[in-house]
């Protein structure tokens, strides 16, 4: 009975969400702006994780230690973030285009000289932070938001920790499992509570899954749906409610009882005429007249009229 409910007891803690730490790379196609971050998964960091592209890449980038071996060599994708497991052991990163190797930067991720040393932005070399360095304390300002509770509110967190006072979210390390495998492990997209997941510009909506109790949507199979009349407007458009205006003008679009007008709308009314274009494709109207072969009888009973009249006088 002891070992049962102590089973009880450690299940939940197995099964308990816990974050794992990244190396994540961004760079432009020309090897520039490059950015080496070190962050685990919490909910924070999120959306950061977006799905990377699938289609082929000519860029790569290597992982490699203090003895000069390989350990790690994956695709890389410029303009995105990239990231793979992380390991204290790695010393350099090279990025490569095909065969050709664009950079090869050193670094380190602690030196243990009892001072906190962030670094973000391009080409950081030491990368200190709570995660990765003792010489860093929980909750410092360290250029990552740690989550950990610790009775400090992170300035990292931008007041989103749950030891801030006026937190809103009130995130933890554990905080919304969901949202962090929407973009990382499930390659979904998170629509916000009011925003559909469906088919892009289609009406049916696709599956998904809740990516936390806030309502926000993990759109996997789709993309997430601007409303008709946001995307209107974005189009230099009006919305027309169908039923309650009219559109006099071109429409850009008909979509959920909203049609996009290029013109302003106009307040419905049964006595409004609404143009519209001809049929490209229809023929002209033909104007009526007689057929030529009763044109020419005419005409010749007319000329043997008057002949016959000219030979009586």
């Amino acid at each position: 009975m002891k070992l049962l409910l102590a089973l009880l007891v450690a299940l939940p803690l197995a099964l308990a969400f816990e974050p794992s730490p990244f190396l994540t790379l961004s760079f432009n196609a020309d090897g520039s702006n490059l950015s080496l971050r070190v962050m685990e998964d919490t909910a924070y960091y999120a959306p950061s994780f977006k799905p990377l592209p699938q289609g082929q890449s000519d860029y790569s980038w290597w992982l490699i230690d203090a003895g000069g071996r390989t350990f790690a060599a994956e695709v890389a994708y410029p303009n995105v973030l990239n990231w793979v497991p992380f390991s204290p052991e790695i010393r350099q990163v090279d990025i490569y285009r095909g065969n050709q190797r664009l950079l090869s930067l050193p670094i380190s991720f602690c030196d243990n000289d009892r001072q906190c040393e962030p670094c973000s932005g391009e080409r950081c070399v030491l990368l200190e932070n709570a995660l990765t360095c003792a010489d860093c304390a929980s909750g410092a300002a360290d250029d990552y938001c740690d989550l950990r509770p610790d009775g400090v509110c992170d300035p990292d967190c931008q007041g989103a920790e749950s030891d801030c006072a006026d937190c809103r979210t009130c995130l933890t390390r554990t905080t919304t499992l969901n949202r962090t495998l929407c973009g990382k492990d499930l390659r979904g997209e998170i629509c916000p509570p009011d925003i559909m997941c469906s088919e892009e510009g289609g009406f049916v909506p696709r599956p998904f899954q809740y990516a936390d109790d806030s309502g926000a949507k993990c759109c996997v199979q789709g993309h997430c749906l601007i409303p008709p009349k946001e995307r209107c407007r974005a189009l230099g458009g009006n919305p027309c409610a169908l039923g309650e205006e009219v559109c006099l003008g071109k429409v850009l679009f008909a979509e959920e009882m909203t049609d996009c007008c290029q013109a302003p709308c106009q307040p419905f009314s049964p006595y409004y005429h609404i143009p519209r274009a001809e049929e490209p494709d229809a023929e002209p109207q033909q104007k009526h007249s007689l057929p030529w072969p009763i044109i020419a009888e005419v005409l010749l009973l007319v000329g043997i009229a008057a002949f016959a009249l000219r030979r009586r006088r």
